[in-house]
């Protein structure tokens, strides 16, 4: 708004200045006219050159100010970013170190697993083992008793055939 105002009391200074030559032209002769037109061009253009400078200077601390604001967003920009790539980097080393957690029990468990069949194989195993051990130790002494029991009924058929032979 205040370069508005600026730029309107320029204009109405020009405005003014020209009014003023125009009067004073119009009450001179053609000679005094000539030099009165020269001196109203240099004037005129005096002050439209520092209008003009008012403005450039004008339009300079705009950019400058808009450049400012451009790299206060800028650099908000570039921080924000940096910490959202931060953020993700975290997240996906606790995804990683999460992961590599459950892999880390999978394989305990696992290895838990193995390890329980191997012993349970190992006692089934060994239980079966002694147990077929076993059975065989009881046939032997059932054969060995069938041979001595074979034996006692012979030796008692042969006595009973002696007693019936002697009868």
């Amino acid at each position: 708004m205040h370069t508005f105002f600026r730029y309107t009391f320029c204009g109405l200074l020009v405005c003014m200045a020209l009014g003023t030559a125009f009067a004073q032209i119009g009450n001179l002769g053609n000679r005094a006219r000539t030099e009165l037109i020269g001196e109203v061009k240099t004037e005129l253009d005096s002050t439209i050159l520092g209008v003009k400078t008012d403005i450039n200077a004008e339009i300079d601390g705009f950019k400058t100010e808009l450049g400012g604001h451009i790299s206060e967003v800028k650099t908000s920009v570039d921080t924000t970013l940096a910490d959202i790539q931060q953020q993700v980097k975290e997240t996906k080393s606790e995804i990683l170190g999460a992961m590599g957690t459950i892999v880390w029990r999978f394989t305990l468990i696992d290895i838990l697993l193995s390890l329980i069949t191997t012993l349970v194989t190992a006692y089934l195993t060994a239980w079966l083992t002694t147990r077929r051990l076993a059975l065989q130790q009881l046939r032997k002494e059932m054969e060995a008793l069938l041979a001595e029991t074979r034996q006692s009924l012979e030796e008692v058929k042969a006595a009973a055939e002696a007693l019936g032979e002697r009868e």
